[in-house]
C-alpha cells in the first residue's frame, strides 16, 4: 500500500509534535523529582506553546472546511 506525499508529510508533522510533547512531559517529571523548578517552568512553557500552536492549526483547518 502506497501513502501519498501529503499524508506522509502530515504523519511526520504529527510525530514531531507528539515527540515534543512527550519529551517535555518526561523532562518535567525528571526536573520535579530533582526539584529543578526553573527547568520545570521552561518545559511547561514549551508544552503550552506546542499545544497552542496545534490548537491554532486545527482551528484554522476547521475554518477552511
Amino acid at each position: 500500500m502506497s501513502i501519498s506525499k501529503a499524508d506522509n508529510d502530515r504523519l511526520i508533522h504529527i510525530n514531531f509534535t507528539m515527540n515534543e510533547i512527550h519529551d517535555s512531559a518526561d523532562a518535567i517529571y525528571e526536573h520535579l523529582i530533582d526539584r529543578e523548578y526553573a527547568q520545570v517552568l521552561d518545559h511547561i512553557e514549551t508544552i503550552q506553546f506546542v499545544l497552542k500552536t496545534l490548537e491554532e492549526t486545527i482551528r484554522d483547518g476547521e475554518e477552511g472546511m
